[in-house]
């Protein structure tokens, strides 16, 4: 916590400076981060997006996470001007917080923040100071992973629109043991999906839509091991294993 607290203060220290220079950085940076967690609105949280709104003074903020396309966005409106970013982030987990932020706008044209640079003309007529704040915040109330650049969902997140689909029959699937989630992202087609169980990770593996395509492609994998679930309540998923890639998981809905 500590250590995620002072990323978010630092990254706030580079917006403060270039955005309101002449002003206590360190204090504006803390009561900022704090005033975010504090006074946030979560305007809607459903299994297909969670929005979250944050005002200050005439300025309004709106972070939008949706969890179907795992695509982030952000609107600000200034005294009745509107901005509206599309949002890249490069690696984000409970543990570590967001890392990596680039807000695109309308035009293309990218803003990296981050703790290390701060590229592009910063001509925006709005503040965006709290950006780094109300996105990692968003992502955690939208219990998100992303790694690499690429966004995962927890699954209890997203099953009943990946049971309502039939475009996939897998999904990419993360582990992550800090918090013993199964993650979900992209949707993949069976041999991308034989492909990733090859690489024989514990934490890089696949969700099928249900128990007979998991075992299906963990049959094609040496013989069929499962099904199998090493714990009980939230975060855990049945799944099964091929004997020729033993530490690959392919979890399955249902």
């Amino acid at each position: 916590m500590i250590k995620k607290a002072k990323r978010i203060i630092s990254l706030m220290l580079i917006l403060s400076l270039i955005l309101i220079p002449n002003v206590s950085i360190i204090s504006k940076a803390a009561d900022l981060t704090s005033d975010v967690q504090n006074n946030y609105q979560i305007i809607s949280n459903t299994n297909k997006e969670i929005i979250v709104q944050y005002d200050s003074n005439n300025t309004i903020y709106i972070a939008t996470f949706d969890k179907s396309t795992r695509e982030i966005s952000l609107l600000v409106d200034s005294n009745d001007i509107e901005k509206e970013f599309d949002v890249d982030i490069e690696s984000y987990s409970e543990k570590e917080g967001v890392e990596g932020i680039t807000l695109i706008d309308e035009n293309n044209t990218k803003y990296n923040l981050n703790n290390n640079e701060i590229s592009a003309s910063f001509a925006i007529p709005i503040g965006i100071d709290i950006t780094a704040a109300l996105l990692e915040l968003l992502l955690l109330l939208g219990r998100a992973l992303i790694i690499g650049g690429i966004a995962y969902v927890a699954a209890e997140e997203v099953t009943l629109e990946l049971e309502r689909q039939d475009r996939y029959q897998y999904y990419l699937a993360y582990l992550d043991y800090n918090t013993s989630t199964v993650f979900v992202g992209d949707g993949c087609s069976r041999q991308s999906a034989i492909m990733r169980m090859q690489m024989n990770s514990k934490q890089s593996g696949i969700m099928a839509v249900s128990s007979s395509y998991a075992r299906g492609l963990c049959s094609s994998l040496g013989l069929l091991i499962g099904p199998e679930n090493h714990g009980a309540g939230s975060g855990y998923w049945n799944h099964f294993h091929g004997s020729a890639y033993r530490n690959a998981h392919c979890w399955y809905i249902g």
